[in-house]
Order: structure tokens, then sequence, then C-alpha cells
């Protein structure tokens, strides 16, 4: 991911920029004003985005908790004389969760001699750095225990730094959702008590591009605001 989309916390995806542009196309076309109808799309875009960014935060932070409970659930059967693969592998097999389906397939083919499909293990960063150190643990040997201790210390530290970053986001983007709720609020209201105006804006070229102006601030509003939410994580 390029440094201004990390910072800016966008997932870029072709679909996401398609309907972008699209949107950006008819509200130029709408408005009668091209720079109007570019900055929405733009904005539409960055927002798009950052939404599917946020969705893969979500999915690496089930991602951690389900690795962190496989290793709960591992290490009494690694202090009682099971393997630590033969341990995560039964957990895995266990629980539920693609993460954990991924991780007891891995383990199996590994156990066969078999290749392992380690695209299948992409989405899920916190499995696939379990199944990578599992692998360093069986080359090095030793003590399983150690080593489960030391990874479900870090994943405890890593949770609790996330709940934190976590209060302070939540803060951020209530604000993002109350400007978006506002805005919709005074459309829907001016439409229930003054249709006929509303109409009449609307159909004229100042009220046209004047609506696609308020849109597009609304927009960037939130792109602004998710983005100081992403330099504070």
């Amino acid at each position: 991911m390029s440094g201004w989309a990390d910072r800016l916390g966008v997932t870029p995806r072709p679909e996401a920029a398609l309907a972008a542009a699209g949107a950006g196309v008819f509200a130029g076309l709408w408005s009668g004003v091209a720079p109007l109808g570019l900055a929405l799309g733009l904005g539409g875009g960055l927002l798009i985005g950052q939404v599917l960014h946020q969705r893969r935060d979500a999915g690496e932070a089930r991602d951690r908790d389900q690795v962190r409970r496989l290793i709960e659930t591992a290490a009494p059967l690694a202090r009682a004389g099971m393997s630590l693969d033969a341990a995560l592998r039964r957990a895995a097999r266990a629980a539920s969760g693609p993460g954990a389906s991924v991780l007891a397939d891995g383990l199996s083919a590994q156990a066969a001699g078999r290749s392992v499909d380690m695209e299948a293990f992409r989405p899920y960063p916190y499995t696939t750095l379990l199944f990578e150190l599992l692998r360093l643990h069986r080359e090095q040997g030793g003590d399983p225990q150690p080593f489960l201790t030391a990874y479900r210390t870090a994943l405890g530290m890593s949770e609790d730094l996330a709940k934190k970053k976590q209060l302070a986001l939540t803060q951020i983007r209530w604000q993002a959702n109350v400007i978006t709720v506002f805005f919709f609020l005074v459309l829907g209201f001016s439409a229930a008590h003054a249709g006929v105006f509303v109409s009449a804006l609307l159909e004229s070229p100042d009220g046209r591009w004047m609506t696609t102006l308020a849109a597009t601030l609304v927009i960037w509003g939130r792109v602004a605001l998710n983005g100081l939410a992403r330099t504070m994580s």
C-alpha cells in the first residue's frame, strides 16, 4: 500500500474506484460543475476505501482473538505431552472460524508432507504468524511452553493497546456520523416541510451545484475525520 493510502487508512480497490468515478461523472453532469463532480468522486472513492480498510482492521482483530483462544486451548494439551503442532491442530479443528480451519488444514498438510496453500492464510495475519513461528519452533526444537507463553503475552499486549486506541477512534467516528446524519436530517426536514421549494431548488442550476457542494463537503469531512482517526492508530 502506498504511503498516502496508509496515512489516510484507505484500502484501494478497482471496484471502489469505478463506483466513485461513476458518482463523480453523474454529480458533474447533474450540477453542471465538472470540478465539483471530480471532488465528489475523489472523496467518495477515498471514503469507500476507508470503509474497506476499517473492515479489514476488524477482521484482523477477530483473527487475533481467535489465535489467542487457540493458544489457550492448546497449552494444556502441550503440557500433557502432545506435540505443539498436534495440540494446535486439535484446537483449530475444534474451533469455529475460517482462520482456525485454514490453520488446521495447513498443519495437517505439513504433517502429511503435502504443500501448504499459503494463499489461504493471506486474510489472517495473526494465524499466518503463528504458523510461521510453529515452523521455526519445529526446526529449532525445545520446550513448547515458553513459545506459547511468549506469543500469548504478545497477543494480550496487542489487544490491550487496540482497546485503548478504539476508545479514541470511537469518539472521532461518532463526530463523523453526526455530520452525516445532520446533513440527511436537514434534507429530509426540508423535503417534508418545504417540498415545493426543495423541488424548485434542485431543478435550478444554482440549487443543483449548491446541493452537490454540500454533499461533497460532507464526504470530505468524513474522509478527514477518518484520516485523523488513522493517525491516532
